[in-house]
């Protein structure tokens, strides 16, 4: 069989082929079903006249995870507007919080309600202030029964790796710390 009989029998073939991959994805796709909805939001406080992404992720049946968008859920809160998954909440806001509601389309009696709270603090640092101008601070803050600048066992493997990449980084002619002159 040469090249040009093989490349005809695939193209005849191919609306077969297609018509099959088409079928077995559907049936895939209608068989996963969402069971749960969940709220992982990736902040603690809302900010007021800004974009804030709510996320909310559907438990699939089979256990996977899978984002939602206003085509597969109906978004609702008590101020502000949604901007497809996005809380736009104006900057005169007066409350503290917001209640944000989530319903499934396919299913309105799964829903999940979640309150969140707004930010309080300005998030700008002072005007004769830079980032660079701040101390690098290196570590946790010490806990009780805990001591302060204990590293641990994961952390130190962490700083010896760290360390002996830079080390192995350094240009043969220059002296090295620990090692012997001459």
């Amino acid at each position: 069989m040469n090249w040009v009989s093989f490349s005809l029998a695939f193209m005849k073939a191919r609306p077969l082929c297609l018509y099959a991959m088409v079928l077995g994805g559907l049936g895939r796709a209608e068989s996963q079903q969402i069971d749960s909805i969940y709220f992982h939001l990736y902040t603690d406080s809302l900010k007021k006249g800004v974009h804030n992404y709510i996320n909310v992720d559907g438990k699939l049946s089979d256990g996977r995870w899978l984002p939602l968008t206003p085509r597969e859920i109906i978004l609702e809160s008590n101020a502000g507007h949604f901007e497809g998954n996005d809380l736009i909440l104006a900057p005169d806001f007066p409350s503290d919080r917001v209640t944000v509601k989530a319903t499934l389309r396919q299913n309105p009696a799964i829903t999940k309600q979640v309150t969140i709270w707004l930010k309080k603090l300005p998030d700008q640092l002072p005007a004769d202030s830079s980032p660079e101008d701040q101390p690098y601070k290196r570590g946790r803050k010490s806990r009780p029964g805990k001591t302060a600048g204990k590293l641990s066992m994961k952390q130190n493997l962490s700083l010896s790796l760290r360390r002996q990449v830079l080390h192995d980084q350094l240009p043969l002619n220059l002296p090295r710390a620990g090692r012997q002159q001459g």
